[in-house]
């Protein structure tokens, strides 16, 4: 039987990384928003208007005023005393509920290179992508049709990477808690550190900073002192506000993917074990709005990646039960994108390109892309 490390697992085995001087590669992924004939205005507009008069939105409460608040301040280790995480039942979406709408999906190609998992895949343009590789860290610019167009080498193990809506190709060094910029011919030059945290996934919010989730250690165990949290970080370093605690209970377990949503709000992959997460969604000033613990299905929810489109929708894998979620805005189930039916193995990474199109990164090498529209049953 083969046995197969996850993501998670690779962080947690860090420390005993012997070197980063293998052959490593990257991946890059464009800015979180997806280039539409709608301008930025009147999406955040018709977004805010249909978030006000949704009969279906969560209620959520105004943070504790007393609450932790790291706005304006350097990255550090204190420790905190605040109360373990609550319950959060009245903050869940209807499981099973779906609208009057479903995406239908055509499959645009389909192609593996190699046999070991996709970590993350970068579209960098209308017909070229970066696809990274799990075990050996593989990294290679490909054809929409799967056809190898040249190998990147790094000399520090990269993990998520992303391309700024200016061009820069920002990259996670999770072993050297570092953020580099990047080149294409494998130049590096630090701009960023995260120590003491590490960094585990990264975006770029719309007011051109940088969303990075991070964490003290490798561990699902939570102690009073540990730190969960997402950050807004300038380019120069400075944090100008983190997101980790709800009327002082712990938002976040191990925060794994991060995207920002047209309205604003940050949606976060929270991996609660080894093979189990939610997604948690704040405001764009940090406010609990909803968390979705997915649909119930013979297996547990198990999301690795979430990403965000023009129209709202919350983009979601589930490794466990090989399918992807289409949310609304509001948390509420839409449909699924892909299931076994086109997915042959669990789907283990996300990406939209800037034509809308969506990336999908899977377990022994496969990758698919994907267009969907919502339309009517």
């Amino acid at each position: 039987m083969e046995v197969v490390m996850s993501e998670t697992e690779m962080y947690q085995n860090l420390e005993s990384v012997p070197s980063v001087d293998a052959d490593l590669d990257i991946l890059i992924k464009k800015s979180c928003f997806v280039s539409g004939e709608t301008d930025d205005k009147t999406l955040v507009s018709l977004c805010g208007s249909l978030q006000s008069f949704s009969a279906e939105a969560a209620v959520i409460s105004q943070p504790d005023p007393g609450s932790y608040d790291s706005r304006h301040t350097k990255l550090s280790l204190g420790v905190r005393s605040h109360p373990r995480s609550y319950s959060t039942n009245e903050l869940q979406p209807e499981r099973n509920k779906s609208s009057d709408f479903s995406p239908n999906v055509q499959v645009l190609s389909t192609f593996s290179i190699t046999a070991e998992r996709v970590i993350s895949i970068c579209p960098l343009s209308d017909n070229t992508a970066i696809i990274n590789y799990f075990k050996r860290f593989n990294c290679y610019v490909v054809s929409v049709d799967g056809q190898v167009k040249k190998k990147l080498k790094f000399d520090f193990a990269a993990g998520k990477i992303i391309m700024t809506s200016h061009g820069d190709i920002i990259a996670i060094d999770c072993y050297k808690q570092l953020l580099h910029q990047l080149t294409t011919e494998g130049v590096k030059t630090q701009i960023i550190s995260t120590s003491p945290l590490r960094p585990i996934s990264l975006c770029e919010a719309s007011d051109g900073n940088l969303l990075v989730s991070l964490i003290e250690k490798s561990s699902f165990k939570v102690e009073k002192s540990s730190r969960r949290l997402v950050s807004r970080i300038t380019m120069d370093g400075t944090t100008a506000e983190s997101f980790e605690f709800h009327n002082r209970s712990r938002l976040f377990t191990w925060p794994f993917g991060v995207s920002e949503n047209i309205n604003k709000d940050i949606c976060v992959v929270d991996r609660t074990s080894q093979t189990s997460g939610r997604v948690v969604v704040v405001d764009n000033n940090g406010k609990l709005r909803y968390i979705y613990e997915g649909q119930k299905l013979d297996l547990p929810f198990n999301p690795a990646e979430v990403k965000c489109d023009k129209s709202c929708h919350v983009i979601v894998n589930d490794t466990n039960n090989n399918k992807i979620y289409m949310l609304d805005m509001n948390g509420q189930f839409i449909g699924y994108i892909a299931n076994e039916n086109i997915l042959k193995y669990g789907p283990s990474c996300l990406e939209l390109d800037m034509n809308g199109i969506l990336w999908v990164g899977g377990y022994k090498g496969y990758v698919y892309r994907l267009r969907f529209i919502r339309t009517l049953e």
